[in-house]
C-alpha cells in the first residue's frame, strides 16, 4: 500500500484516537473520581480537550472518501459546536471569575483523607452552590475526589450537617468534642457564616458563653450587621428579652447619634413579634438618616426631589432601606393604617431613587418603586375596601419585581392577590 492510501487511514486512526481522549476525560471529571489539585490545572484541562472535536474535523480533510468524511462530519459537527461553545464558556469563566471560583471554605482533617467544603461563585450571590468532598492524595498531582454533599443557592453549609457527614464516613472513633476543636482549628476566621455556625453548635450543646465568644467573632468590626441580631436572640433564649434590650441599649448609649443599633434593636423586635416595640427605634433610625442625608418628603409622604437630593449615590438612598419596609410593617401590623401608609409611601419613593442610580431599570420598574411599600399600600387599600386602588398597587409591585427570580416577592404578591381575590367574595365586609 502506498503512502497516499496509508495517510486517510492514518487520519481515521488519529481522529478515534483523539475523540477516545475526549470521551474518556469527559467521562472522568462528570462520573469518575479522578481531579487535579491545582483548579487551573483542571480549567486548562478541559479547555484543551474541548478543542478535540474541532481537531478531528480539521483531519478529516486528509480523508480522501467522500461517504466516509461526511459520515463523520455528521457525527462531528454537533459535537465540536457544542464542545467549542463550552470551550469559550471556560474563558468566559476565567475572565470573569478567574480559576480558583471553587473556593474551599473549610477542611476537616480526618486521617489519611480530608473532608473539603467548596463554595462556588456563579458570579451573584443567588449563584452560590455548596459541596462537601472527600478528598485522597494521590501521585502526579491528582486527587481522588468523592461528592458527598451539595446544595445550589447555599453559601455554607450547616455544621450539624456536616458533622453526620464527617461522622457518616470515617471508621475511625471521633467525638463531637473532637470534631469542634477541628472544625474551629481549621475554619478560616474571617468566615462570618461560620462563627454563626459554630455558636449556634455551641449554644445546642450548652456552651452560652462560649456562643457569645464565637458570635462576637462573627460580629468583627462590626461590618456586616445581621451577628448583631443573632447575638440578641442568643442572649434572649438564654438570659430573656429583657436583657437582650438592654444590650441593645448599651450599644446604643456609647453612640447615641448612629441609627445603625437603633435600626437592629427595631429588627429584633421585629423578628420577635414585638411590632408596637419596634416602632420607636425605626423611626429614629429613620430620622437619623434623614437628617444626615438632608432627605424631607412632602405632605403626601413622596421624596422631595431638589437638586441636591438628585445628586445623592445609591448608598445615601438605600441608608432608609429596608427601614421603612419594616416600620410600615410593624404600624400595619398594630392596625395603625395611617402610619403604615404614610412609610410604605416614603418607602415607595425612596425604592424609585434606588431604581434610578441603578440604571438598569426601566422606567416602568424605577416608577414602581419599592415592591414591599407598594403590597404595603395594597393591604391598606384592601382595609378602606378599595378593590380597583389595590390592585393597582399590585400590579405596580410585579412590575417592580422586574424578571427577578426572588422566591420572596413572588410569595408575597401571591399571598396579596388570594386575600384581595377573598376579601371581594366576602359579602360580610
Amino acid at each position: 500500500m502506498d503512502k497516499d492510501k496509508k495517510k486517510p487511514w492514518l487520519s481515521i486512526l488519529s481522529i478515534g484516537i483523539l475523540m477516545a481522549i475526549f470521551s474518556g476525560v469527559i467521562a472522568i471529571y462528570k462520573i469518575g473520581p479522578i481531579r487535579f489539585a491545582n483548579p487551573l490545572v483542571n480549567y486548562i484541562t478541559m479547555a484543551v480537550v474541548f478543542l478535540l472535536p474541532l481537531c478531528c474535523v480539521f483531519l478529516l480533510f486528509f480523508v480522501t472518501r467522500k461517504k466516509i468524511r461526511i459520515c463523520f462530519l455528521i457525527i462531528l459537527i454537533p459535537i465540536s459546536l457544542v464542545s467549542f461553545l463550552l470551550f469559550l464558556g471556560i474563558q468566559l469563566d476565567l475572565l470573569l471569575k478567574g480559576p480558583y471560583a471553587w473556593k474551599c471554605i473549610r477542611q476537616i482533617d480526618l486521617g489519611q483523607q480530608n473532608v473539603r467544603v467548596y463554595r462556588y461563585n456563579g458570579g451573584a450571590t443567588t449563584s452560590y452552590s455548596i459541596e462537601v468532598r472527600k478528598e485522597k492524595p494521590l501521585p502526579l498531582g491528582l486527587i481522588y475526589v468523592e461528592c458527598l454533599y451539595d446544595e445550589w443557592g447555599a453559601s455554607d453549609v450547616g455544621i450539624e450537617r456536616l458533622k453526620d457527614i464527617c461522622f457518616g464516613i470515617d471508621d475511625r472513633a471521633i467525638t463531637e468534642e473532637e470534631f469542634l476543636t477541628i472544625f474551629k482549628k481549621e475554619t478560616d476566621a474571617k468566615e462570618i457564616y461560620t462563627w454563626l455556625e459554630i455558636a449556634k453548635y455551641e449554644e445546642m450543646s450548652g456552651n452560652y458563653q462560649d456562643a457569645l465568644t464565637s458570635i462576637d467573632k462573627a460580629i468583627g468590626n462590626g461590618r456586616w450587621w445581621p451577628p448583631y441580631i443573632e447575638k440578641a436572640h442568643c442572649i434572649a433564649r438564654n438570659e430573656g428579652y429583657e436583657k437582650a434590650v438592654a444590650w441593645f441599649n448599651d450599644l446604643i448609649k456609647e453612640s447615641t447619634e448612629d441609627p445603625k443599633y437603633y435600626y437592629l434593636l427595631g429588627q429584633f423586635n421585629m423578628e420577635r413579634g414585638k411590632y408596637q416595640a419596634s416602632i420607636e427605634p425605626f423611626t429614629k433610625s429613620i430620622d437619623l438618616n434623614c437628617e444626615k442625608h438632608g432627605f424631607r418628603f412632602d405632605e403626601n409622604h413622596w421624596l422631595i426631589l431638589d437638586e441636591e437630593t438628585l445628586k445623592k449615590e445609591s448608598n445615601d438612598f438605600a441608608s432608609l432601606w429596608p427601614k421603612l419596609e419594616y416600620l410600615s410593617q410593624g404600624y400595619f401590623n398594630i392596625d395603625d393604617y395611617e402610619n403604615a401608609w404614610k412609610y410604605a409611601t416614603m418607602g415607595v419613593s425612596i425604592g424609585q431613587q434606588l431604581n434610578r442610580c441603578k440604571g438598569y431599570y426601566n422606567q416602568a420598574e424605577i416608577d414602581a418603586g419599592d415592591v414591599d411599600c407598594r403590597l404595603i399600600r395594597a393591604y391598606v387599600h384592601m382595609h378602606k375596601q378599595q378593590w380597583e386602588k389595590a390592585e393597582e398597587e399590585i400590579e405596580k409591585a410585579i412590575t417592580g419585581s422586574g424578571k427577578s427570580n426572588y422566591i420572596g416577592w413572588k410569595r408575597d404578591i401571591e399571598q396579596a392577590k388570594k386575600a384581595l381575590n377573598a376579601m371581594r367574595k366576602d359579602k360580610s365586609i
